[in-house]
């Protein structure tokens, strides 16, 4: 049996502050909570520009956000459920899940990192139709997407002469509601080295980045490559 989008967020969320309570103490623990409500008259709930209809709305939508600083660990996470009942119209009754997580932490000092998120937000399904930014109306138009990464790097000072950056990265993006063609996946890799003080006014930067994205549907897959020195 497949692990579930859901799963592989919680996941995600459970390997980042897994890595966040071990060995590391922080230094700032930061925590907030809201709720608010609102009640709305709408007199084109569907967006329609025929055979419009009207609707009363109630909102409700608590939050909660947790930031944490240590000396090697940085957290986040802000978590926000936006729940609508119609009065009229109750089939668009809905509740949408936000979410936008991440941390960078420092595995190794000053050699190994590891940066991983999570996210959840409402896209459009139709870049040509509409949908309010609150989602009363038009919600039919939208659909919930589920991005989630991991990017290991690993950072190393040649004595006086360079100083190198080597980052690989993994990333997923699901679609809600039916949307699985446009489900992807990301590879990506990139390598820095710099000049360190011996070359003293001799400058010089060498990059490469190589990104590779893959789609369940019937999207071609993108690779792209470049190199430059300066």
């Amino acid at each position: 049996m497949g692990i579930t989008i859901k799963n592989k967020i919680y996941l995600y969320i459970l390997l980042i502050f897994s890595v966040s309570t071990h060995s590391y103490a922080f230094s700032n623990v930061d925590m907030n909570a809201g709720i608010s409500t609102s009640l709305t008259y709408t007199d084109n709930v569907n967006l329609t520009e025929s055979n419009t209809e009207s609707d009363l709305v109630f909102s409700v939508r608590p939050s909660i956000g947790v930031s944490t600083e240590g000396s090697r660990l940085r957290t986040q996470l802000n978590y926000s459920v936006n729940g609508l009942a119609y009065e009229d119209t109750s089939n668009n009754n809905d509740i949408y899940h936000n979410l936008s997580s991440s941390a960078n932490a420092e595995i190794v000092k000053n050699s190994i990192f590891l940066d991983g998120f999570a996210n959840t937000r409402q896209v459009l399904l139709d870049q040509n139709s509409n949908a309010s930014s609150d989602l009363i109306s038009g919600s039919q138009n939208t659909t919930t997407t589920y991005t989630y990464g991991l990017a290991p790097s690993w950072k190393k000072k040649w004595d006086n002469y360079a100083t190198s950056d080597l980052r690989l990265g993994y990333d997923e993006v699901r679609f809600g509601g039916g949307s699985s063609e446009q489900n992807s996946k990301g590879n990506n890799a990139s390598f820095q080295l710099v000049s360190g003080p011996q070359f003293n006014q001799y400058f010089w930067d060498l990059n490469y980045d190589y990104n590779k994205t893959t789609y369940d549907g019937d999207s071609p897959d993108t690779t792209t490559e470049t190199a430059y020195l300066t």
